[in-house]
């Protein structure tokens, strides 16, 4: 059910951006970031199938580059560095709140894990490839499988910590 409504959602995404494009040109879907020097040094999640699964994944959550990157402009790198793995994850979750609803959905979760799949191959214009966007979907059918309890297409931060938790216990 959840797997539908986030493919539905890509659907649209690849519909709009012309990701179809069977010219193989430079269509894709575009996340709106400036190139960060780190951008192609992010590590990769892998999926469930993988052995692996984002809210698993420890040095993707409480990676300081990825969230320095994210927080320019709203916490200084002192800021950053002071704080503890738990503060860390906090603020990975709140800088993709886009919405400050307290919960993200799956264009949240996109923009999220979207820069950190990019290999730097698309001559600095951020888009994915088919094949980036179907891991990025995978990986975000992953979060929602293990984190939403509730199953209402969100994950709040309470989901988020149990998620990890559970993830946690399996390792």
């Amino acid at each position: 059910m959840m797997r539908a409504r986030v493919a539905s959602l890509l659907l649209v995404l690849v519909v709009l951006t012309g990701l179809s494009d069977a010219g193989g040109g430079s269509s894709g879907f575009h996340i709106h970031r400036e190139r960060h020097p780190h951008a192609d040094r992010h590590h990769v999640p892998k999926t469930r199938a993988e052995g692996g699964g984002v809210l698993k994944d420890d040095k993707l959550l409480q990676d300081r580059d990825h969230i320095r990157e994210d927080l320019a402009g709203s916490l200084t790198d002192e800021q950053i560095n002071k704080m503890d793995d738990k503060e860390l994850e906090f603020q990975y979750f709140k800088a993709h709140d886009f919405d400050k609803n307290y919960r993200l959905d799956g264009l949240e979760l996109m923009a999220a894990l979207a820069h950190v799949i990019q290999h730097g191959d698309h001559d600095d214009d951020d888009r994915l490839d088919a094949q980036q966007l179907k891991l990025v979907e995978e990986l975000i059918d992953d979060v929602l499988y293990d984190g939403d309890r509730n199953n209402d297409g969100y994950l709040n931060y309470v989901e988020y910590k149990q998620g990890r938790q559970k993830a946690a216990g399996q390792q």
